[in-house]
């Protein structure tokens, strides 16, 4: 998704239980701006990876989205 200009701006957090795999790819994942979750975690571990990643980003507005719409 983050090759594909379209997709770029979707903020994105794999999450796997390939613990190993993730740590061999962080640098890769963070030049893409991908977050990582190892698995198993909470839901509280979850929403705060959301919010996090979710604050890096300015808030997009569409036409569909705009004031008064």
């Amino acid at each position: 998704m983050t090759l594909d200009p379209a997709t770029r701006p979707i903020p994105l957090i794999a999450c796997s239980a390939a613990i190993h795999s993730l740590h061999l790819h962080q640098l890769l994942l963070e030049q893409y701006g991908v977050e990582a979750l190892p698995k198993p975690f909470d839901l509280a571990a979850l929403l705060q990876r959301v919010e996090r990643t979710l604050a890096k980003y300015p808030r997009v507005t569409t036409p569909e989205s705009a004031p008064g719409n």
